[in-house]
């Protein structure tokens, strides 16, 4: 059985139970109440033997900790990054602080749209409540690169639980001293584009983490188990129904960023961990794939269509548009009634795609074109045989997929005789894309969260 271990924002990270760590984590079962950050009298200086056993509430315990991660990266531990603690309750007041009334009731297009594509459940309120939903009930911390400081809410924690959440926060702290965080983003303007960077920040923030705790517990680990046990959390998450793809690609840059970061980490030392910040990859399909494939072939060419969707039936208007990237494709073909390693093999050779949400005044049709460097019929074919209880059908021309889902079926007869290759790409509807992805903002971490026995 596994043990799923919440570590960075939305993410599934998953650990076997007779693993070192969870073993080692399970030794230290006196809970943490992260009730402040401040010192209760005067504590003696922290042991390096003991950094991983101290109180994250008192100072003198940050400071070890900042201080031997910060030199485990070749990092500058003049400053400490400060850290405040809230309750659960303050968080979701500080969450939902900036959302509207109208962002929860599900009635926006984008949110109608996503659902028609099957990015959220079908019973999903909105794209706003979902994703509020997922960061209330599970992010531990995160790390905000506007004040440079960290916050912890209390949930909690086991004694070295606790001091790895810290430390996944501190390198991220580490993160924007010595590359700039937002340099990671200059480039990013859609949902598969901060996929690839995260993968980047957020890999690197859990392998940088997990390899400094296993050091200081003197545990010895099989990295590539804990590569596979990590991103098969993911991939049941990326095939369960129940779970809003949205929430599954918030959790993959950590897993499959685990392994890319860790293994270009270990290859080339911090040099290696360097480049991938002075040059993140433009496409989740480059974590997917993997550290080696990236050293044969360098990162994925992307071959977006320039004319990407049918002639607007009268009156619609293009309302949402966005690449979404070789994860989501994945998701959607497991989703579909593929085999693991047939839809992943349709992923890895994903080559473009773009999604668009139209609106007439009173129907939504989502019309998503996927591009694969393989002919996909067979994908065609099982897009039209499932079950799902919406109007949707797949087209094909050359290697491109065109999956239409609309509100009704006579819209979707409309919009399946229209011609393809009409409307231009411009993704003028995402100026920022990133004010809508999950972590690209503040960066998260999320708590221990255990399935199973």
């Amino acid at each position: 059985m596994s043990a799923w271990l919440w570590l960075g924002d939305l993410a599934a990270i998953a650990y076997p139970k007779d693993m070192a760590l969870v073993r080692s984590f399970s030794l230290f079962v006196l809970p943490v109440a992260l009730l402040a950050c401040g010192d209760d009298g005067a504590p003696a200086p922290v042991a390096l033997q003991d950094v991983v056993r101290c109180d994250i509430t008192q100072s003198v315990c940050q400071r070890a900790i900042f201080e031997s991660v910060a030199e485990s990266l070749g990092a500058d531990s003049t400053t400490l990054p400060a850290i405040r603690t809230i309750s659960v309750e303050q968080f979701e007041e500080e969450v939902r602080s900036g959302v509207s009334a109208d962002d929860l009731m599900g009635n926006d297009p984008e949110t109608r749209g996503l659902r028609l594509i099957g990015f959220i459940p079908e019973a999903a309120e909105s794209v706003t409540e979902t994703e509020i939903d997922y960061q209330v009930s599970g992010i531990a911390a995160y790390y905000s690169s506007g004040s440079r400081s960290i916050t912890v809410i209390d949930r909690d924690y086991e004694v070295v639980t606790a001091q790895s959440i810290l430390a996944h926060e501190f390198v991220h702290a580490i993160q924007d001293r010595q590359f700039g965080i937002g340099s990671v983003y200059a480039n990013v303007d859609t949902t598969d584009g901060v996929m690839g960077a995260r993968t980047v920040i957020e890999g690197d923030a859990t392998y940088s983490s997990f390899a400094w705790i296993y050091d200081k517990l003197g545990t010895a680990v099989d990295w590539d188990q804990l590569y596979l046990d990590f991103q098969e959390g993911s991939l049941l998450e990326a095939a369960d129904p129940e779970v809003p793809i949205i929430a599954s690609a918030s959790g993959f840059p950590y897993a499959y960023g685990l392994e890319l970061l860790g293994r270009a980490t270990q290859a080339e030392g911090l040099s290696g961990r360097a480049a991938f910040f002075m040059a993140p990859p433009p496409s989740a399909r480059d974590s997917m794939v993997g550290y080696e494939a990236f050293v044969n072939n360098g990162f994925t060419m992307i071959d977006a269509p320039e004319d990407a969707f049918p002639a607007p039936v009268a009156e619609s208007a293009l309302t949402l548009e966005d690449r979404f990237g070789a994860w989501y494709a994945f998701a959607t073909l497991l989703r579909a009634g593929f085999e693991r390693e047939v839809a992943f093999f349709y992923a890895s050779l994903w080559l473009g795609d773009e999604l668009g949400v139209f609106e007439n005044g009173s129907e939504v049709v989502a019309v998503w074109r996927i591009r694969f460097a393989v002919d996909p019929s067979l994908v065609a074919e099982a897009i039209n045989q499932s079950d799902r209880d919406v109007a949707w059908s797949a087209v094909l021309q050359d290697n491109d997929l065109f999956i239409i889902a609309a509100e009704s079926d006579a819209s979707l007869a409309l919009w399946e005789a229209q011609p393809l290759d009409v409307v231009a790409a411009a993704l003028a509807s995402v100026p920022d894309v990133r004010k809508g992805i999950p972590g690209a903002g503040p960066l998260r971490c999320n708590p221990p969260r255990f399935r199973g026995n």
